[in-house]
C-alpha cells in the first residue's frame, strides 16, 4: 500500500519517490511524516543523532476514550445538531476532470 524508492542522481543528488494508497495516509499526515523524516536527515547530515519521536500506541486513546462521559457528549450533541430535522443530503461523486492529476511532486533543495 506504499512504497519507497531513493535513487541516486549523481554523486551528491538523491531523489526520494514515494507512493501510497490514500487509505494509508491523508494529507495531514503526509505532512506530519515529511517533517519527520526530514527532521532526522537534517539531524543525520549534520552529525546530531536524531529524535526518536515515539508516538503514543493506539491503545492509549482507546483507553481515553473509554473514560470520556458519553451522556455528556450525547448533550454536547444533540444541543449542537436541535432543529435539524432530517439528515443533510450529500451529494454523489463529483466528475472529475480529464486534466487533474492527483500526483504531486515536492522538491527539498538543502544548503551545503
Amino acid at each position: 500500500l506504499f512504497k519507497v524508492a531513493v535513487f541516486r542522481l549523481d554523486a551528491d543528488q538523491l531523489y526520494l519517490v514515494w507512493s501510497n494508497h490514500h487509505i494509508m495516509m491523508d494529507g495531514w499526515s503526509m505532512g506530519v511524516l515529511m517533517k519527520s523524516l526530514f527532521q532526522n536527515y537534517e539531524a543525520l547530515r549534520a552529525g546530531r543523532t536524531p529524535a526518536n519521536g515515539q508516538g503514543k500506541p493506539y491503545s492509549d486513546y482507546i483507553k481515553w476514550l473509554g473514560k470520556q462521559d458519553n451522556e455528556e457528549a450525547e448533550s454536547y450533541w444533540s444541543e449542537r445538531l436541535a432543529g435539524f430535522e432530517q439528515p443533510s443530503v450529500l451529494p454523489g461523486r463529483l466528475p472529475v476532470k480529464k486534466d487533474e492529476n492527483s500526483n504531486k511532486e515536492y522538491s527539498f533543495t538543502w544548503d551545503e
